[in-house]
């Protein structure tokens, strides 16, 4: 059987996420204009050392926006170098 954690989700401040290093995406612009005008939708999701598994170009958009704080769903687990 599957044990599966609840999927607890947690407001963090923008300055203790940290953008995946090998993230190749740049539609950002995109992105913050979708956040703009129908809201923020999705969580980032960020392992245990607070870097983006998921959610880096959202990460960007927010920033664009001037916010400060975003939602965030912790993985149990710490990524790889090459993950992500």
């Amino acid at each position: 059987m599957l044990k599966v954690r609840s999927h607890e989700i947690e407001l963090r401040k923008l300055s203790s996420i940290k953008p995946h290093p090998q993230n190749p995406r740049r539609n950002d612009d995109a992105v913050a204009t979708s956040i703009r005008e129908y809201g923020f939708r999705q969580s980032i999701v960020l392992d245990t050392a607070g870097v983006i598994i998921a959610g880096d170009t959202r990460w960007k958009a927010v920033h664009k926006l001037g916010l400060d704080k975003v939602r965030v769903h912790v993985a149990g687990y710490r990524a790889a170098a090459g993950d992500g």
